[in-house]
């Protein structure tokens, strides 16, 4: 793929990172406990769940990204807690149209003013993030009586 750089005339115009149809849906990662990539996917997991105010995986001082970030994370969790009741755009709509759908329910049943949907929810914007999460970093398998996961 040839990007054009239309900006103006320097001497090291920005390079697009080289990224191929594999690589862009995760082929060729090990996901291996003793791989870096993997340490790395482990390290953000844990950041990011700090950041939501859950438990990390694991032992606190293996990830010293926490640490090291505790005031981003405690300017982080402030943040959501001001948010807790906005909704982005695409979750304002959905929860209106659910308050339309409930709207015929009886009064004791109806929801309240709250959001009905979660505003502390997890975002896997990363490739891998999910296959990660889905099974625990200590096996290979995960069974429960709706769902079988193995590692590859």
């Amino acid at each position: 793929m040839l990007l054009q750089w239309r900006g103006f005339p320097e001497k090291n115009p920005p390079t697009p990172m080289p990224h191929t149809d594999k690589s862009r849906f995760g082929f060729g990662m090990s996901y291996r406990q003793d791989d870096p990539e993997t340490k790395n996917l482990y390290d953000y997991i844990n950041l990011k769940l700090a950041a939501r105010g859950f438990r990390i995986v694991g032992n606190e001082e293996d990830f010293p990204f926490l640490d090291m970030g505790r005031s981003l994370l405690a300017n982080f969790q402030e943040r959501l807690r001001l948010l807790a009741h906005h909704l982005p755009p695409v979750d304002a709509r959905i929860d209106a149209f659910l308050r339309e759908y409930l709207s015929d329910l009886p009064d004791g049943d109806r929801p309240g003013e709250a959001p009905l949907l979660p505003s502390n929810a997890l975002i896997l914007e990363k490739h891998g993030l999910a296959r990660t999460l889905s099974i625990p970093p200590d096996r290979d398998t995960f069974t429960s009586a709706i769902v079988e996961s193995y590692r590859v």
